[in-house]
């Protein structure tokens, strides 16, 4: 509540005229509700007041908003990452940061070794879990793409029967009269399934 009070005082009094310094905004709640907070912020100072921001955040996906306002852009600190070790510099580049450092600056500011080994553990865990929940995805996109395209595939035992000359005009008579255009999805599969039918 605190921080939102601040964070209202901030926007109703800010103009184009303003230097606002905006640190962390939303982390005080939950990551979803955090970022919609950041975001909607973001958008209302670069939309609505146009002053020169500021905005240091720890949510990532906020970072891409800088390709949606034309007036946004990233900067990040340099760092440089020798196995567990990490330096970090004073040179300011453009573009987002490529890695989050939360545990080494953890250890850097003295957090006990067992509770930065243990957050290790952790974020491994994590960034493994997020690796297969986007390889379950994929692989369920991949599996759903080669199911629908096998259902127009035949077999040597699933070929369909010969239609003969007869039907095939009368099958081809009811195609045309098929007005796919101003017809709903629903209304064309239930069109197609009956043609199936028809000639099974």
């Amino acid at each position: 509540m605190v921080e939102m009070t601040e964070l209202a005082a901030i926007l109703e009094s800010a103009t184009e005229d303003s230097l606002v310094l905006l640190d962390e905004v939303g982390r005080g709640t939950s990551t979803t509700d955090g970022l919609a907070i950041a975001r909607a912020v973001t958008e209302y100072l670069h939309d609505e007041v146009g002053a020169l921001t500021l905005f240091a955040t720890h949510h990532h996906e906020l970072t891409e908003t800088a390709t949606d306002l034309p007036g946004a852009f990233n900067l990040h600190f340099a760092a440089d990452q020798t196995g567990e070790e990490v330096t970090f510099d004073h040179d300011v580049r453009r573009g987002a940061a490529t890695a989050s450092y939360g545990v080494q600056v953890a250890r850097e500011a003295g957090v006990p070794d067992s509770v930065v080994e243990r957050a290790r553990d952790l974020l491994a865990d994590a960034e493994s879990a997020a690796v297969d929940e986007a390889d379950e995805k994929r692989d369920d996109e991949e599996n759903s793409e080669q199911a629908s395209e096998s259902e127009f595939e035949f077999g040597p035992e699933q070929s369909p029967k010969a239609v003969t000359d007869g039907a095939a005009d009368e099958l081809a008579a009811r195609l045309r009269e098929v007005d796919v255009a101003t017809m709903t999805p629903l209304e064309a599969m239930n069109e197609l399934a009956e043609l199936k039918r028809e000639v099974e």
